[in-house]
């Protein structure tokens, strides 16, 4: 969805995920102008590479800023999990209840939230830097070729892992992200050909040598469909995380899978928060700001 780009706002948010969507919602709510934008289609609006697991604790946090997932947004509820060692022979248990999230169905309702607290959304724009930062002037690369600038008097930087206003002219200037630093991982969400054992429990592979330190995950988003992948450093990745992830599927054999529904690859970062993710009229949240 494309409406007429204004060119002056009070808040310009960049990415309409998670963080995005709840920032611009906020301040929408609160009477300012906001001009939400996004690289990809509306209809994409929420796919992320990601568990989507939360435990209750994090659910009862986050209810201070959206309100609580429920219907189609919680695929499966939870009763505690198991962390598996790298010997794969040494696991403990660990009672932590807690929800596996429909991230797809999550983000779209949080995107229609902000739109129905009045903001504005543009789709299918990339964010191509700042203009002028002390002006906060950002350009922006429209779906038909064109470039235009839009002022605010915030600029909130929710563009994830890429972080492309945070690092040109944020805080992040003051700290580099070191490939340690820098999370990389394959995901799919996959059909079950049988239960697994404990449908109730997601594991957590840690240090697994498919994927050189990193760590493997099931979560189970039903009793036929769970969440599977690998993860590791960008430092310590090496080659096709595919191949690591076809690897960790045959240390679990209880996993019996079929064609996914959906893979796909991203990154993230692992470190802790930036120092500082507000400067003069900037703010960075979510991956961009390493708010992981």
């Amino acid at each position: 969805m494309n409406r007429t780009i204004p060119d002056r706002v009070d808040v310009f948010v960049v990415g309409a995920g998670i963080a995005g969507a709840t920032a611009a919602a906020r301040v929408a709510r609160d009477g300012r102008s906001v001009l939400l934008v996004e690289r990809l289609p509306r209809a994409d609006v929420g796919r992320k590479v990601c568990g989507n697991g939360i435990a209750d604790e994090g659910l009862e946090s986050a209810s201070r800023y959206i309100s609580a997932p429920t219907g189609a947004e919680v695929a499966w509820r939870v009763e505690g999990g198991m962390l598996v060692l790298q010997d794969g022979e040494t696991s403990m248990r660990v009672p932590k209840a807690g929800v596996v999230l429909n991230r797809f169905v999550l983000g779209q309702r949080l995107l229609a939230d902000a739109m129905e607290a009045g903001c504005v959304f543009a789709d299918r724009c990339s964010c191509a830097g700042w203009s002028d930062r002390e002006a906060k002037r950002v350009r922006l690369d429209l779906p038909d070729g064109a470039r235009t600038e839009v002022a605010a008097r915030v600029v909130i930087d929710a563009s994830g892992y890429r972080a492309v206003l945070t690092r040109s002219g944020g805080p992040l200037r003051a700290e580099t992200l070191e490939r340690c630093d820098v999370g990389i991982g394959y995901r799919e969400i996959v059909p079950l050909t049988s239960p697994l054992p404990e449908p109730r429990a997601v594991i957590i592979d840690l240090g697994t040598d498919e994927a050189r330190g990193g760590y493997g995950w099931i979560f189970p988003m039903g009793e036929r469909l769970a969440n599977i992948g690998i993860g590791a450093t960008l430092e310590r990745s090496g080659g096709d995380l595919r191949k690591a992830y076809r690897a960790f599927l045959e240390r679990h054999p209880e996993v019996r899978t079929s064609r996914p529904l959906e893979s796909g690859a991203g990154m993230l970062p692992l470190r802790r928060p930036l120092l500082s993710m507000v400067g003069d009229g900037f703010v960075a949240v979510g991956d961009a700001g390493c708010q992981t």
